[in-house]
């Protein structure tokens, strides 16, 4: 019946279950995240009255949460539900300050277009999980740069980009999850440090064979996509890109052939 109506409700009573397991309450935002079901009223006020029993809950058992809704076609759904009921400002405090200034939204319309390439054609893609991420991050560094660079008529070289991306990582994730896997946000700072290679603040443009042999290229690549959806003055330099890079692949098969 419930299924029928679109509601979702907890199985027994929903302020027992929620301090039993506060994980629960994240499960009864991704599933209104994904489904658009309507939350019971006890469940809701449960949730409004009990957020701060997330804190009790694993920091791993979040993360690996949060981590699948940004796998899921709904991650822009799913945070906004977790700004709307409070857990955003638990979880990530940080990132709650810059939701709530206009350029905040920035961060939505970046995870929208995450969403919208996950659910293509009907089946989501393999998006790696350090390119989700990026998505939260990069606006947050682009908004950062112009605040503290480019306002200022000034130009930050490559390393001082890479000096605010690690700020930035340790501030938002780090901060809120200790245990955050290092390999994921090394990708991630190699994902966001490419995007100022293949789009350079100084405009000057690396040689492509060199710019397609750094680490985690595929993935930069990969999320230059979802900044060109974001932007659209970008599809051409995307596109453009990808290309050259198909081009460059398909050499170094041939030559690896050659070889042998």
């Amino acid at each position: 019946e419930d299924l029928k109506a679109n509601l979702l409700r907890s199985i027994g009573p929903a302020s027992v279950r929620f301090r039993q397991d506060p994980v629960r309450m994240l499960r009864l935002m991704k599933f209104r995240a994904r489904y658009g079901f309507f939350i019971d009223v006890e469940a809701e006020e449960a949730t409004l009255q009990m957020q701060r029993e997330i804190l009790k809950s694993s920091p791993a058992r979040i993360l690996e949460e949060i981590l699948r809704m940004l796998e899921s076609g709904a991650s822009a759904p799913f945070f906004q539900l977790m700004g709307e009921y409070g857990f955003l400002h638990l979880l990530f405090p940080t990132f709650t300050h810059f939701f709530m200034k206009p350029e905040g939204r920035e961060i939505f319309r970046y995870l929208s277009c995450l969403d919208q390439i996950q659910k293509q054609k009907g089946k989501r893609l393999n998006i790696d999980r350090s390119t989700t991420l990026a998505c939260l991050v990069f606006p947050l560094l682009e908004k950062t740069l112009q605040i503290d660079w480019l306002a200022k008529g000034k130009t930050p070289h490559l390393g001082e980009v890479i000096f605010t991306i690690s700020s930035l990582i340790q501030h938002t994730l780090l901060e809120a999850f200790p245990h955050f896997p290092r390999r994921l946000t090394a990708e991630m700072a190699s994902i966001l440090a490419n995007q100022y290679r293949l789009t350079p603040l100084s405009g000057k443009k690396l040689h492509k064979d060199r710019l397609f042999q750094y680490r985690d290229f595929s993935s930069a690549l990969q999320f230059l996509k979802i900044r060109a959806l974001v932007k659209e003055e970008l599809v051409e330099t995307y596109l453009a890109m990808k290309q050259q890079y198909q081009h460059f692949l398909q050499q170094g098969k041939r030559a690896h052939a050659k070889r042998h």
